[in-house]
């Protein structure tokens, strides 16, 4: 009943030219008035902003709050139980009334021109799925290198070569349907778990070469984070996919090799 709802109200209420940009927030009023600055910066200017806290204990509902009061795009959702990124932002992608969704952690940043060159690289291609390149930086916003992405991503290829393109992606609803955005509540891994529920579709995505966001890597558990990696990416394979214990380990090792790659 819910994937009907949520259809029904694609149905009646659609603004072609609108982006929906997804943002989960939970504890983070260090990072999280950056982070809707570099969206209120943008040179595309129609969009909506739909934020949705997790039961922040911390100051972040009041930044949320003071910024929407000055900038009528911006949408408060609020959840009086801590429930997870996934359902965060599922509860966020409800509301959405544009045809583009884009998604941005409340810790990540766009450069000024991303939605503008995103949109004209899909609309002239006529892509449902797109992403493009990043800088990676640290805690202090410090930039550390650039992460290039693939030109385009199948189900099979993103298994072997997963992206972490989730604070760039962009879908046209008109091709990638809302429903399919939805992400499964499970611990580890729900963004790879649903791109790799929307590729097994047939979707293919695809990657514009422009540095157009900021990935921001906490290098303070960096080795934890690696192994939190390993063991998310393991799980999606045997427990999400259900691939064969062979093939999986086939994938892991390609993996493990283009990861190694990507940060050296």
């Amino acid at each position: 009943m819910e994937i009907i709802d949520l259809i029904e109200r694609e149905t009646k209420r659609v603004d072609n030219d609108l982006v929906s940009i997804v943002m989960p927030a939970f504890n983070s009023a260090k990072w999280i008035k950056e982070a809707i600055s570099s969206v209120q910066e943008q040179t595309y200017t129609h969009w909506e902003l739909i934020i949705s806290d997790d039961c922040s204990n911390d100051d972040t509902i009041t930044i949320i709050e003071r910024a929407a009061k000055n900038d009528s795009r911006l949408h408060v959702l609020k959840s009086d139980k801590n429930q997870g990124a996934a359902l965060a932002r599922n509860k966020a992608l409800k509301e959405t009334q544009g045809r583009f969704v884009a998604f941005l952690d409340s810790d990540d940043l766009w450069s000024k021109d991303k939605l503008e060159h995103q949109l004209n690289f899909m609309k002239s291609n006529h892509y449902g799925m797109c992403y493009t390149s990043y800088d990676l930086i640290n805690e202090l916003g410090q930039y550390k290198k650039t992460i290039r992405v693939p030109e385009n991503v199948t189900y099979d290829s993103y298994l072997k070569r997963p992206i972490t393109c989730t604070h760039t992606i962009l879908f046209d609803s008109t091709i990638v349907s809302k429903d399919l955005m939805l992400m499964p509540d499970i611990k580890r891994g729900q963004d790879g778990a649903t791109w790799l529920h929307i590729l097994k579709t047939g979707i293919v995505g695809y990657g514009l070469d422009e540095s157009l966001a900021m990935y921001r890597r906490h290098e303070g558990s960096l080795s934890n984070n690696k192994f939190k990696a390993i063991k998310r990416m393991w799980f999606l394979y045997r427990k999400v996919e259900k691939l064969p214990l062979l093939y999986a380990s086939c994938c892991f090792i390609s993996y493990a090799f283009n990861a190694v790659k990507k940060y050296i």
